[in-house]
């Protein structure tokens, strides 16, 4: 079957529809669809498969299945993978000899010798199509968007035949609860009312197998049990369950056990994957847990779901949900199947009800036919009108539907109940029946309740108006309100964030494109803004997920606020934002907004009592402004480029695309990487510079200062690699080897030059490494390992790791300070910390930073500066260092200011290893002459 000319996709497809459109298509006509789908894709055969017990059937074709193409045991691996996939639109599969080899996802140019779709019917995914190529270099992209849009036109051919007819199905699921109620005046006994049950419940919930299970009074025996006729009706595997002909480990009438534990627990039993490992937890009910997988692989069933049938509290047995796809049961999903559950009790109730009083029959006949008529519509309302909708007839169930007692509604208005919005369709509708000849509908329309909000109620209206019993138009009305409000979660959850309610990625992208449309059209522009918190992921690591939780929605508000009602907030996920601003006349604009963006964020926060200063950066992206581009991948890719400069440019700040930034971001991106692997590589080493007493030189101890000697670049500049570390989290592994490294070594060196004296180690201390949980057991197992003096190990601060989280910081420094480790404050005066925080800390040392130093021969600002933070240290009784000392006239300014400690080009550049210890070989020697 090759491509046979016939036509465009768009030909084949409205071939397609019409097939579709037939109300009763027969066998051939799902051969013809089949047929007309493999000729466009260039299949030499196509065909439809079903699961049938124990075999799969093809559609249309009389010969034996041990006759099919491919085994019976190829065919369940197809379905199984599809099935327990629903995101797999077809499968390429690999057979030979009738045996599959393989079935992966389908892709362009993925090799295969068979394509494979599931057609989603109305009550299950048991139906597969098949084509048989082959296609060696893969089916290509035009032919999966073929069958991606032929898939439900197809499904809905072969649904239509297994089935009466596409409306007469839609009319069963919407009426399938209401169904178990008549069957009390047509079954003869319950276990048919049982049996209509199950099939109702497997209509209404899109399951293919619904069993229901029924106690005794007391508790003790299993006395009836009942399966949806659907589907399994008259299977090998359906009937022998039933009558336990697979032995007592597979049987439904074992013990009422599991029926009991699950009232206990208040929650149903759900298996999402019945083939788990057999000694997995939730399989343990199963008893024999591996004759139970068996028998599911003979059945198709993939997933399971078992729920207590309760009515009043009071157990009645349980109604277990088999599925032939892989159900992973979020939680709208077990919310709907609880709310069938609840009916189906009421229902199971009243067959124990029914069963009681026909034991009563010929004493009750009064009250038995009353009963008939209360449990044949307690679940809709019954309703019977005059043409002009006044109302002649009300069910008791208008009560609790709709809150009004029936006496209420008879002589009123039908259509003075109706919401305005849908008073003319129920209006039309009454016109099509009295003046149309119309027989029937079903709409849908919103009723008042009595509180004054509004019920969303399927109606179905029939014309009794020749019945001389009735007389007026019968209507049927089921209340849909919770179904509703579940879609309209749903529909919800898809399109927003759950944590912030703001939009996501892919209603965001929608909105982007409608923008740009509207741009285009308006000779405006729109802009993207790129928005990531820095160091968020230091403070859920330090504060826990609660806290981080807290805190993005809270930046989410700030947000709102801080932009438009017509602009566009949405969180990607983490701690990335997105904002789209429309009808922009100048691209600065886009500027303005990202600065008071930035400003609302930087507002300090409290978390659990803690003060948070949380900053981020942005990256801006305008429509056709310096190379963005017009689309809005292109305009998102931008934006994300133009944050990630702004991050690597030093954060809190943001940054508009120009086009220039790309190669910047792949050079970046590649440097990140290797950075990753340098330790790995051994391409980091320390370099030691020495700290000198100002008064008399003497040697202080050494500063382990980290580099990286790159293969191919050299040696790359601390200021460059140390920031990507940072904001890339390498930091917190590098750090821990830097400290490593650092105390190895001092201990190395004490041991082998003891007459130097107690001098220190000093070695820097990044925020990300503070805010980790294991930053003080992972110091103090360096420190332990090492066999390193900790009261001889200085580790070094910035100013800014004290404001990220001040409590979390004060409480990790103290316990380090109770290890004897001593704690110096880097690059003093450069920073946002204040005085306060110099007297909470305990800190030991203040390092006056160089850019100080430099300017202190003069008679300028900075020297009342450096003399301002010396007196600050000495009031505080903290050993001063200066940085940075290059000349003898700073060193003697130094000394006249009684500054204690001092490090620079004056006294030693960093040194390396060997370097180091020959420097304090020297100081050893000249402390043995001078003794």
């Amino acid at each position: 079957m090759r491509p046979d000319g016939e036509g465009t996709m768009q030909a084949r497809l409205q071939r397609l529809a019409r097939l579709a459109g037939q109300p009763t298509p027969a066998a051939k006509d799902v051969v013809r669809a089949a047929n007309a789908v493999g000729r466009y894709i260039g299949a030499e055969e196509a065909y439809v498969i079903r699961s049938g017990d124990p075999h799969f059937i093809r559609i249309g074709c009389q010969c034996p299945p041990e006759s099919y193409e491919i085994k019976q045991r190829g065919y369940w691996l197809i379905w199984r993978e599809l099935a327990s996939k629903p995101e797999m639109v077809a499968a390429a599969v690999q057979a030979e000899g009738g045996f599959v080899l393989q079935c992966l996802p389908a892709t362009p140019h993925v090799p295969a010798t068979h394509v494979a779709m599931i057609l989603p019917g109305y009550e299950s995914t048991s139906e597969v199509f098949v084509a048989r190529g082959p296609w060696p270099h893969g089916i290509g992209q035009r032919n999966l968007r073929f069958l991606e849009i032929a898939r439900p036109l197809l499904a809905s051919i072969v649904a239509n035949h297994l089935d009466v007819t596409r409306r007469e199905r839609q009319q069963l699921q919407l009426q399938a609860l209401a169904d178990v109620a008549a069957a009390f005046n047509d079954a003869e006994d319950s276990e048919a009312v049982l049996t209509r049950l199950a099939t109702a419940l497997a209509k209404a919930s899109g399951y293919d197998w619904v069993t229901i299970t029924v106690y005794s009074d007391d508790l003790e025996r299993i006395v009836e049990v009942a399966q949806n006729i659907h589907r399994h009706s008259d299977t090998e595997t359906a009937a022998g369950y039933l009558q336990g002909r697979f032995g007592t480990t597979i049987s439904p009438r074992g013990n009422t056990a599991l029926g009991r534990i699950l009232v206990e627990r208040g929650e149903p039993w759900l298996v999402p994957d019945v083939f788990a490992d057999p000694d997995s937890p939730n399989l343990r009910f199963f008893g024999d847990v591996r004759a139970w997988q068996k028998f599911y692989e003979r059945a198709h069933i993939l997933s399971l779901a078992v729920f207590p049938l309760v009515y009043q509290g009071r157990p009645l047995g349980t109604v277990a949900f088999s599925s032939s796809i892989k159900r992973t049961f979020p939680k709208s999903e077990v919310e709907f199947l609880q709310a069938l559950v609840s009916q189906a009790a009421t229902a199971v109730k009243g067959v124990q009800l029914y069963r009681d009083l026909q034991e009563w029959r010929e004493e009750l006949a009064r009250r038995e036919e009353r009963f008939r008529s209360l449990v044949q519509n307690a679940a809709d309302l019954i309703t019977v009108v005059a043409p002009d909708s006044t109302v002649q007839y009300q069910s008791p169930a208008v009560a609790h539907v709709l809150g009004y007692v029936p006496d209420e509604f008879i002589g009123t208005r039908l259509i003075e109940y109706v919401h305005p919005s849908d008073s003319a369709l129920l209006a039309s509708a009454f016109e099509d029946v009295v003046e149309g000849g119309a027989k029937r509908f079903d709409i849908e329309v919103r009723l008042r309740h009595r509180d004054g909000s509004w019920r969303h109620l399927e109606v179905v209206g029939t014309d009794q108006r020749e019945n001389p019993a009735i007389g007026g138009l019968v209507l049927n009305m089921h209340d849909v309100t919770e179904r509703k409000r579940l879609e309209d979660a749903l529909r919800h959850q898809a399109l927003n964030d759950p944590l912030t309610g703001l939009a996501n990625r892919a209603s965001f992208a929608d909105r982007l494109r409608r923008a740009l449309a509207h741009a285009h059209r308006t000779q405006t522009r729109a802009a993207v803004i790129f928005l990531d918190l820095d160091d968020f992921k230091g403070i859920n690591d330090s504060l826990g997920h609660s806290a981080g939780d807290r805190l993005l929605i809270d930046v989410a508000a700030r947000l709102r606020s801080a932009v438009r009602a017509s602009d566009t907030v949405a969180r990607f996920g983490g701690d990335e934002f997105a904002i789209l601003l429309e009808e922009l006349d100048d691209p600065a604009d886009a500027a303005v907004v990202a600065e008071r963006v930035l400003a609302a964020v930087c507002q300090p926060t409290v978390i659990d009592g803690r003060e948070l200063f949380v900053r981020a950066s942005a990256g801006i992206a305008v429509s056709g402004h310096n190379g963005a581009g017009v689309d809005a991948e292109a305009l998102m890719q931008s934006a994300d480029v133009a944050m990630y400069v702004a991050k690597a440019r030093g954060k809190g700040t943001y940054e508009m695309f120009e086009q220039r930034m790309q190669a910047q971001v792949a050079a970046h991106t590649e440097l990140v990487a290797d950075l990753h692997q340098a330790i790995g590589r051994g391409e980091l080493f320390l370099a030691y510079q020495p700290l000198v007493r100002l008064r008399g030189r003497q040697i202080y101890g050494f500063e382990a200062l980290l580099r990286w000697r790159h293969r191919e670049r050299g040696l790359i500049p601390p200021g460059e690699f140390i920031p990507l570390a940072e904001q890339s989290g390498a930091i917190v592994p590098i750090g821990a080897w830097v400290l490593q490294q650092a105390c190895e070594q001092a201990a190395k060196w004490a041991a082998a030059h003891p007459e130097t004296g107690p001098w220190t180690m000093s070695v820097n201390i990044s925020a990300r490494q503070v805010q980790h949980p294991n930053f003080v057991a992972d110091v103090t197992r360096i420190v332990q390992e090492s066999g390193f003096d900790p009261s001889r190990l200085i580790l070094e601060l910035t100013e800014s790791v004290l404001v990220m989280d001040p409590d979390l910081v004060l409480e990790r420094l103290t316990q380090l300070k109770g290890l004897g480790i001593r704690l110096a404050i880097d690059d003093f005066g450069t920073g946002s910390s204040s005085l306060s925080y110099l007297r909470r800390f305990p800190f030991d040392l203040l390092k006056i930073d160089r850019t100080f130093i430099e300017d202190l021969t003069g008679d300028g600002v900075d020297r009342e500066i450096t003399h301002a933070i010396i007196e600050l240290g000495r009031t505080l009784r903290l050993e001063l260092v200066a940085e940075g000392i290059e000349d003898p006239e700073q060193l003697s300014r130094l000394q006249r200011l009684r500054c204690d400690l001092g490090q620079g080009f004056l006294f030693a550049r960093p040194l390396p290893a060997s370097d180091a210890e020959s420097f304090l070989a020297r100081f050893a020697r000249r402390a043995r002459r001078a003794a």
